[in-house]
């Protein structure tokens, strides 16, 4: 593996590819302050697909199965020391989370009995949030891990519930179904205050995705009459409170330490909707980042208010991209691929990954020491 040409501003900057485990394809899904990349690559002849991690230390790493043939890394969390994701445990008769440590190994969080689990999302402590579910019933719970406490139910009552995201607070976030009702509400939960609930917009349902540690909550809410929806902010001094939209609905994805919230909204076009990724900070309040030809979608922010996503080509191809308030949205697709995503950005605003043809990719703003 080497270096390649720069493609961002700055002489500092370069795009790693990662190869794969052997198959046609891999791809990062997050990366830690510290440099550690994890992902899903396919395995020779493409029999199989595994976690992965990689380090510039240790390069890229298959930290294998719980037995079965897939296995599939969701987090990691910012201090590097803990990945999350899922696997087909022996014979591949179900799937569960894990938690993979470099000392430890992939542990089993199991299933509480439903069957099949898997981990969303993990802290610097090692608290691990995620679900559990029973194949083919539609039903699921939203769950978080410790060591201490093994695994803890979390919903509000109702039948259904999943867990998006947990902040190195303790707080897990996610939706879900009220005692006898279809429609998900959004929640907070932690060891201290329990399950929170959030309410909605005005609408009967609505979403959290994003938390950070001063307990912030981002989403999406249905409004009234339940025909539109917007992203909002929630506090527990403030309640919910509508962040707008940029002409049409919207849907807030992430929150950074500083407040500084990142997501999508559609724009007015015509016969057609589009989507442009936006910032949203409460100094600026919605700023549309734009977009290279008709769509783009912005995914994560560092917490120096560096924004990801990717661009969608007129033909259906991605473009990835990173915007940041001085210099606004840049091309950061490494040469001759016609197809590249950022998927995740480190807290620190130091690594940036995702997708560059058909390898895993970490695009670095300074050089990897």
């Amino acid at each position: 593996m080497a270096l390649v040409a720069p493609v961002l501003a700055g002489p500092e900057s370069s795009i790693l590819h990662l190869g794969t485990l052997g198959g046609s394809r891999s791809y990062a899904t997050a990366v830690s302050s510290t440099g550690v990349v994890v992902g899903t690559s396919l395995t020779r002849g493409d029999t199989g697909s595994h976690a992965f991690v990689f380090t510039k230390q240790h390069g890229l790493r298959d930290i294998g199965t719980l037995g079965g043939y897939y296995s599939s890394a969701a987090a990691v969390s910012d201090n590097g020391r803990f990945v999350v994701g899922h696997s087909y445990t022996t014979l591949n008769v179900a799937v569960d989370a894990f938690l993979w440590t470099r000392h430890g190994g992939m542990l089993d969080l199991g299933s509480q009995g439903r069957g099949s689990s898997q981990a969303t999302a993990v802290n610097n402590t090692g608290l691990v949030a995620g679900v559990t579910g029973v194949p083919g019933s539609g039903t699921f719970r939203a769950f978080a891990w410790t060591r201490r406490h093994g695994m803890v139910d979390l919903g509000l009552g109702g039948r259904t519930s999943w867990a998006t995201a947990v902040s190195n607070s303790g707080i897990v976030v996610g939706y879900s179904t009220l005692p006898g009702e279809a429609a998900y509400h959004a929640f907070a939960w932690s060891r201290a205050t329990g399950m929170v609930d959030l309410e909605t917009l005005g609408g009967s349902g609505s979403y959290a995705w994003a938390v950070n540690d001063d307990g912030v909550v981002v989403g999406y809410s249905y409004l009234s009459g339940n025909t539109d929806f917007h992203a909002f902010r929630w506090t527990a001094r403030e309640g919910m409170v509508d962040l707008g939209t940029l002409g049409g609905w919207s849907i807030a994805t992430a929150i950074n330490e500083h407040g500084t919230i990142v997501g999508s909204s559609s724009i007015p076009s015509g016969v057609t909707s589009l989507q442009h990724g936006f910032v949203w900070s409460q100094t600026h309040r919605m700023v549309d980042l734009g977009a290279f030809s008709s769509e783009s979608h912005a995914v994560a922010v560092s917490d120096d208010d560096i924004v990801v996503g990717y661009n969608v080509r007129p033909s259906g191809m991605w473009q990835a991209f990173e915007w940041s308030p001085g210099q606004g949205m840049q091309n950061i697709e490494p040469p001759g691929s016609d197809n590249s995503v950022a998927q995740a950005i480190s807290s620190n605003g130091r690594y940036v990954v995702g997708v560059a043809g058909t390898d895993a990719a970490v695009w670095t703003r300074h050089v990897i020491r």
